[in-house]
């Protein structure tokens, strides 16, 4: 019965843990042949196992007499003279006793449940999978089921796009969203429900009341019928892309849903020896439990049989019995009915036992239920077709990638837009779809990315089926483990092709436009010197003033039309530099003199304590200089000190605005330097302006190698700085 257990049995003997015995299990599982483990001491045989603490539980076992065991073991040996190979084991290590009570060995019993363990691994791999992929979506998620559209699902960004909390999750959609499009998305949701048909909508606007404000949105949002694995529609997908700023940060979600956890326990056996004449059959109590009865009963072979599922007697049961007959090898895998009419999975393995004339005398084996490891690969072929589900019926592109950034997966979105089936992305690599000219930025953009652990947001160019090339917004976020350790990346790609077309539109026209403006502007300004000239002795007060007054709405204006023939310029790649050395001590009090012949009332301070020579564009720096002074004044209207700060540390030299005007909250502080970004309150909406000029100073410096930032308080003022590399000069 040992040598013909499914599971490892070895008797070891002596404090030397001399191999007495070891079946067939056991030589597999140490990877040795019988002439290098019996007789020998096994921690010699296999030393691999001495540094996993082995010795140390079987000399307390042998000399306490108290029995050691563990679950899900890791034991690493080097099998058959190959590789180190890494197997897990339920075990028991047990005292062996003389006639007068001595220990004088130890069984050692272990079952391999490495397939068990990998098993459990995959589904948990997959679920953590399908998991980061909707709380990790940098996009809205809603999913409702039933007739009545109960919210079961609602990631984070479709929560702040309703204004609502978690609280409304398991309510119906009616009752919490009478505001969010109402009667109207209500209708669509059932129409989709019923039709079984999708409902897509494209740059749809939506008026919301947000924090007591009134804002507008455009959005993508698509309803799909979700379906379970019958094809039967259990509900409705909702998405919403946010298209009203592609420059919107990633919005991190939260879903109340825990997928399953999934553990597996030590294996338990029974044990059976059949007389194949007689069909009489001896067997262990655990067989009993296993069938579904009381320890008390006395179970023929014959009751045995008749409580094998209908399907499985004659298919598996009784073909695996006339194949033991021939090979002398009794295995199978059948369905149990117990009487309780639960079903129940058992694994059965045997061994036929032959007479003189090799006439078939016993089939002497063991009995495992595996119901637990059916349950777990049953959930493993559902787990996976759910997720498959869920991102197959996304209207965007959806990708994931290992830890290393290597793509593993895309939904068939993206197969039916680029014609092209998994396996051939996979095969030609993900760049296949990158256009030429896009290939190596992404590349190094990605790179980055994974490099870093920094989420990823690129545009660039997919192609189509057809061979066109349209432009897309990429995003990719880590998904961590409790440590911080990247596992994998969720990534999405939206078609931002219409855009792109309405923002050249729109650059070309300002480019245009400001050009013709500056020759009547040009023209505007000559003519107001001259009568400033010709008129400055005059008694007239208000001409004089007026005139004064023209002269500067005139100066803004040549710097609001130069801003955005810079801002033209950057777009197309065409600002281009004109270096030359320079003291930037001499180019501050110039431009400070031009700032104080505006704005007479305001006090600069200087605290200049460096006056390094710089090999830089002089008058793109004065550009950004006077940026910064304007803004200081404009935003502090109740401070008239400004001051101006030159200090230098490694080879860096750093210019600060200080201001004590109205200040900028943290949230605002990281977009101020968008292009179009303007801050919204109560106090800045009394400012004009465009929100170009912080853009383009950044860019300027960006150009030279240079970094810009602020540090702000509401309230208490603003500090921007710049910094340049001086060594730049050589």
């Amino acid at each position: 019965m040992i040598l013909q257990a499914p599971v490892s049995i070895a008797i070891l003997r002596g404090p030397e843990h001399i191999v007495e015995m070891a079946n067939g299990r056991a030589l597999e599982l140490w990877g040795r042949k019988e002439h290098e483990i019996i007789g020998k001491q096994i921690l010699h045989s296999i030393p691999h196992l001495e540094t996993q603490r082995m010795k140390t539980l079987l000399d307390t076992v042998y000399k306490t007499g108290t029995i050691s065991s563990a679950t899900e073991l890791p034991v690493t040996i080097k099998k058959n003279g190959g590789n180190e190979e890494t197997t897990y084991v339920n075990f028991s290590y047990e005292p062996l006793y003389d006639f007068d009570g001595t220990i004088n060995g130890i069984m050692a019993i272990g079952v391999d449940v490495t397939d068990q363990v990998f098993t459990r691994q995959k589904i948990e791999l997959i679920a953590k999978r399908l998991r980061a992929f909707v709380e990790n979506a940098p996009f809205a998620i809603g999913v409702y089921t039933g007739e009545d559209m109960k919210i079961e699902l609602a990631n984070q960004a479709m929560l702040n796009i309703w204004g609502k909390s978690h609280d409304v999750i398991g309510k119906s959609y009616s009752d919490v969203l009478t505001d969010f499009g109402g009667a109207e998305i209500l209708e669509r949701l059932n129409q989709v429900y019923t039709s079984n048909k999708a409902y897509h909508a494209i740059n749809h606007r939506i008026d919301l009341t947000v924090n007591d404000s009134l804002k507008t949105y455009y959005v993508n949002y698509s309803l799909i019928p979700l379906y379970d694995i019958k094809g039967t529609v259990y509900g409705v997908m909702n998405t919403v892309a946010d298209v009203t700023d592609l420059n919107v940060a990633k919005q991190k979600v939260e879903i109340a849903e825990e997928r399953l956890r999934l553990a597996v326990i030590a294996t338990e056996i029974a044990t059976w020896d059949l007389d194949i004449q007689t069909r009489e059959i001896i067997y262990s109590p655990r067989l009993l439990e296993i069938f579904g009865h009381i320890p008390s009963k006395v179970l023929s072979h014959a009751e045995m049989r008749a409580q094998m599922h209908p399907d499985d007697l004659h298919e598996v049961v009784e073909k695996a019995f006339d194949a033991a007959l021939q090979s002398g090898t009794y295995k199978y895998e059948a369905r149990v009915i117990r009487p309780d009419q639960q079903i129940s999975w058992i694994r059965v393995q045997g061994k036929i036992f032959y007479d003189a004339n090799n006439k078939p005398l016993k089939l002497i084996g063991t009995l495992r239920e595996v119901t637990e490891e059916k349950q777990h690969q049953q959930e493993l072929e559902e787990s996976e077709q759910k997720f498959r589900l869920l991102a197959d019926s996304m209207p965007q592109f959806i990708w994931t990638g290992d830890a290393e950034g290597n793509v593993n997966y895309f939904n068939e979105t993206l197969c039916d837009y680029s014609g092209l089936t998994q396996d051939q992305i996979l095969k030609a690599g993900w760049t296949i779809l990158i256009h030429p000219d896009d290939r190596d930025e992404n590349v190094k953009s990605w790179t980055d990315s994974i490099t870093t652990g920094k989420d990823f947001i690129f545009e660039h160019r997919f192609r189509r089926y057809d061979g066109v090339y349209c432009w897309q917004l990429s995003r990719a976020i880590p998904q961590r483990d409790s440590t911080g350790k990247i596992q994998m990346w969720v990534g999405t790609s939206t078609d931002i092709q219409e855009i792109r077309e309405m923002d050249q539109q729109k650059d070309y026209f300002i480019g245009l436009a400001s050009h013709e403006l500056k020759t009547p502007i040009t023209s505007i300004k000559a003519y107001t010197q001259i009568l400033l000239s010709k008129y400055l002795n005059s008694e007239d007060a208000f001409l004089i003033q007026s005139l004064k007054t023209v002269d500067k709405q005139v100066i803004k204006l040549t710097r609001l039309i130069s801003d955005l023939l810079d801002l033209s310029k950057i777009k197309s790649g065409s600002l281009t530099l004109h270096k030359e050395q320079f003291r930037i001590n001499d180019l501050i009090h110039e431009v400070t003199g031009e700032i104080r012949h505006i704005n007479p009332d305001h006090k600069m301070i200087f605290s200049l304590k460096a006056d390094p020579v710089l090999f830089a564009d002089r008058e793109r720096i004065g550009q950004v200089l006077t940026n910064l002074l304007t803004n200081a004044i404009k935003y502090s209207p109740h401070s008239m000190e400004i001051e101006i700060a030159t200090t230098m540390s490694d080879n860096k030299l750093t210019v600060t605005v200080k201001d004590f005007g109205i200040g900028i909250n943290k949230n605002d502080q990281e977009k101020i330097f968008e292009r179009f970004y303007r801050v919204e309150g109560k106090n800045e909406k009394t400012f004009p302006g465009f929100g170009i000029g912080l853009f383009i100073t950044m860019e300027i410096i960006h150009r030279h190698n240079g970094n810009i930032g602020v540090t702000s308080q509401p309230g208490k003022g603003s500090v921007f700085y710049f910094s340049l590399p001086v060594d730049s000069a050589s």
